[in-house]
């Protein structure tokens, strides 16, 4: 379902992942069943299928929630706000961007924390807060660089911001937007 995704072929994810979370449901493994309503949930997101997205978010989250699973419950509780931000709701996206955040930092998954802050970067833009926002693209960026510079060969550091690459544009744009040229040269 993940290649199938990134390929932008999302109908073959839904197939996928709808396998995955029956055979999980069948089966009654709760952590894979969590996990695959929250892919289908990310899929139905970026179709703008907000309500089904929202009751697979849900499910997810009452699971998560059930089994004592921090990572599944932070995934969870960011893509409600991402669906809160997508709906322009943004003062409910920002605090679900928080709980995203508070749950993400008893495991510390840099991968998930800088979609946090880029969401939230987005959720500020959106209700007028730049500075706000050009902070949380900051803070996506030093959880960035911090992982990237770990890397030990350089084809792995560029392939690792590939996917990231948005979180830099973002943060050149406001930065000019606020005329700071030369934060925005540096990043």
């Amino acid at each position: 379902g993940d290649v199938e995704f990134r390929r932008k072929r999302p109908d073959a994810a839904i197939a996928l992942y709808e396998q995955a979370r029956q055979r999980a449901a069948v089966a009654k493994v709760q952590h894979a069943l969590a996990l695959s309503l929250l892919r289908l949930a990310r899929v139905n997101r970026s179709l703008q299928r907000l309500a089904m997205a929202s009751s697979e978010t849900d499910q997810s989250l009452v699971i998560a929630r059930e089994i004592g699973a921090p990572v599944l419950e932070a995934e969870a509780l960011y893509s409600r706000a991402e669906l809160a931000r997508l709906q322009k709701h943004f003062g409910e996206a920002l605090e679900n961007y928080q709980a995203a955040d508070s749950a993400e930092d008893r495991i510390g998954d840099p991968e998930l924390l800088w979609q946090i802050q880029l969401g939230r970067a987005r959720a500020h833009e959106a209700s007028g807060d730049v500075s706000a926002a050009v902070a949380s693209l900051e803070a996506a960026v030093k959880l960035i660089e911090g992982v990237r510079g770990r890397l030990q060969e350089a084809r792995f550091r560029s392939g690792y911001v590939e996917d990231k690459f948005e979180v830099y544009l973002e943060l050149m744009r406001l930065q000019l937007q606020q005329g700071r040229t030369s934060d925005a040269f540096s990043t």
